[in-house]
């Protein structure tokens, strides 16, 4: 390989966390084969040099305590073998990646998160995985219910049931993927922070079940995209239909409250992302279309794919909610009034975007609207949902940790 330089153990720990936010970490991101040359203005290392624009917007990025270290070459930390170039390409297959030699004591208090080093594994411990902890059992029914193929759903006689509706109801029913679609694609692009919060707090058993939640909206996004492909043929922009509400509650506010958890896993922070993503996102707004879809379909008899496939997404989505609702009652359980101050603090700031959303969907309708749709039907049933949970999450207010991580009723919380 030509020339190698001390660059190749240059260490890239806190890039995890906002641009800027550490001065090793001026971009955050790197493509899968990266440049180390210049030197870093900051602390002298060797920085990342980013040499195609495509790469650098795909770019991957690494948990904070993590270190990427070069073993393309024997180069050790006392190598005195000069530099022959000024730059090294390292390929992906060369890297290897190491704890960082940080402790939470030497990062600053700005620091994205500490760094993670481990003492031991709990499932080789003597604990082992608490097969009883209420998050673990909806992992076992992602396992029985989740397993689902967008592929496998036969949409033929969608198609044809499509070219039969009128042209208001085409427009109504495109109007509900669009906002479904880019709700979809909206979680699937910002749960990681939170997964990424919970690996770090070593909560392993909610993270394995977090691992289906993530591949769960990811199938729902390609779903819908094969109904708009295969069945609508929507090849024009749909970006229309996301009102002004829905882009503040999807644009702003979503990414908001989960990118915020790169930098701030306090108990507020966690809070912020949950009401927003799930009692309002997922258990008012999300929840509220698919049954207004459903109920359309399965009265007119008609889109049995789609059908099916709404019918699937409740199912994944009341596990969802059930999770929310857990983790919810559980930061309320640990920290008290604080949190709960802040479930309510959040809601404020989010009920008028929700019920502006569901306003602005049904305005341009005359009435009465395709399908004879009542706003005040699908109103009246995401209120009932919201305070069925709520008032499970209040009754943390009371409860113990320990009561919390024992109580069985998620079960419950499912509406399917």
């Amino acid at each position: 390989m030509p020339g190698v330089t001390l660059a190749a153990s240059c260490a890239l720990y806190s890039i995890y966390g906002p641009i800027g936010s550490h001065p090793d970490a001026p971009g955050r991101k790197f493509p899968d084969n990266f440049i180390l040359g210049d030197p870093h203005p900051a602390c002298g290392r060797e920085k990342v040099n980013r040499r195609k624009e495509s790469r650098r917007q795909r770019g991957r990025t690494l948990p904070c305590a993590l270190e990427c270290r070069s073993v393309a070459a024997d180069v050790g930390a006392n190598s005195s073998i000069a530099a022959v170039g000024p730059i090294v390409e390292l390929p992906l297959e060369k890297r290897e990646i190491v704890p960082a030699a940080t402790s939470p004591q030497t990062r600053g208090p700005d620091s994205p998160c500490p760094a993670m080093l481990r003492t031991a594994f709990q499932t080789t411990s003597s604990g082992r995985l608490d097969k009883r902890h209420p998050v673990f059992r909806l992992w076992q029914k992602s396992k029985q219910l989740g397993i689902w193929d967008p592929r496998d759903i036969d949409m033929a006689r969608d198609r044809q049931d499509w070219v039969a509706l009128t042209d208001p109801e085409r427009d109504i029913l495109l109007r509900l993927i669009a906002l479904f679609q880019g709700g979809e694609e909206a979680v699937t692009l910002d749960l990681l922070p939170l997964i990424q919060v919970i690996a770090a707090e070593g909560r392993l058993e909610e993270e394995i079940y977090l691992t289906s939640f993530l591949w769960e909206e990811a199938k729902h996004v390609e779903a819908f995209d094969r109904f708009l492909t295969e069945v609508a043929q929507a090849d024009a922009d749909l970006s229309h239909y996301h009102t002004p509400s829905y882009r503040t509650i999807f644009y702003d506010m979503l990414p908001a409250a989960l990118g915020r958890l790169r930098h701030d896993a306090s108990p507020e922070a966690q809070v912020e992302a949950s009401v927003t993503y799930n009692l309002i996102v997922e258990g008012v707004l999300a929840e509220t279309g698919y049954h207004a879809s459903y109920t359309v379909m399965r009265r007119r008899g008609i889109l049995p794919g789609m059908l099916q496939v709404v019918d699937n997404l409740k199912r994944d989505e009341s596990r969802h909610l059930a999770y929310g609702v857990f983790l919810l009652s559980r930061l309320v359980a640990e920290h008290g009034e604080p949190a709960w101050q802040a479930i309510q603090r959040r809601m404020n700031e989010l009920i008028v975007p929700a019920t502006g959303m569901i306003e602005e969907l049904f305005s341009y309708y005359d009435r009465p609207a395709p399908f004879e749709l009542d706003v005040n039907e699908f109103v009246g049933y995401a209120m009932a949902q919201f305070q069925r949970r709520l008032a499970r999450i209040d009754r943390a207010r009371s409860q113990s940790l320990a009561e919390v991580l024992s109580d069985g009723d998620l079960d419950e919380l499912m509406t399917v």
